[in-house]
């Protein structure tokens, strides 16, 4: 599990997340070094407590996605972004086959 790496990027001690959970450092800490699992309760806490999902705490996917302002667009891409994600299917659909013809035009 991440459970350490999320920990210290929060600036928490096990103490702290411990105390969030309910539960003794001690089995907390067994938590984070792996030595006993949480159950499925106190696994969506800690989701919940790192704003990650399940799967992200069990290793199983990468943290989740930034959001448009979080991501390393430029000003002009993130406000392209908006405005696609403002978009039906349809015009989505349209603007790729659009986009793609001036791209395949370009090369």
């Amino acid at each position: 599990m991440r459970l350490k790496e999320l920990r210290l990027n929060k600036g928490l001690l096990q103490k702290d997340v411990a105390e969030y959970l309910g539960v003794d450092r001690t089995t907390y800490v067994k938590y984070e070094n792996g030595i006993s699992e949480p159950n499925k309760e106190t696994l969506l806490k800690l989701s919940s407590f790192f704003d990650v999902s399940t799967d992200y705490l069990l290793g199983n996917e990468r943290k989740k996605p930034a959001s448009i302002e979080e991501s390393e667009l430029d000003e002009q891409e993130r406000q392209l972004a908006r405005l696609i994600q403002r978009l039906t299917a349809d015009q989505k659909d349209f603007l790729f086959a659009q986009l793609k013809t001036l791209l395949e035009r370009e090369q």
